[in-house]
């Protein structure tokens, strides 16, 4: 838990954050492999929208509050999913 905690802190630093130039090279890159015609179900994603569009999409959700809880709910449903097939609750009565 302290690397995850960890290393959410790291990243929470706004300085970090992906600029201008990153946000228009992946949309780039991801236009780019999408006109391959190899990737349908990304393309689906788009829902008819470009791709500088999806990625500011993409960097809304990856950011903020909600990012740390979201993670952290993943992690521990993680945790209690793999007790839970270790150690099958048993029927006591």
């Amino acid at each position: 838990m302290s690397y995850y905690v960890a290393g959410y802190t790291t990243q929470a630093n706004p300085a970090e954050q992906p600029g201008e130039e990153w946000i228009n090279g992946v949309a780039a890159f991801v236009t780019s492999r999408l006109e391959t015609g190899e990737f349908p179900h990304i393309q689906q994603l788009l829902d008819g929208g470009d791709a500088e569009t999806f990625v500011r999409r993409l960097d809304t959700q990856m950011a903020g509050d909600e990012r740390f809880e979201r993670g952290l709910t993943r992690i521990l449903d993680g945790i209690e999913a793999e007790l839970g097939r270790r150690w099958p609750a048993r029927d006591t009565l």
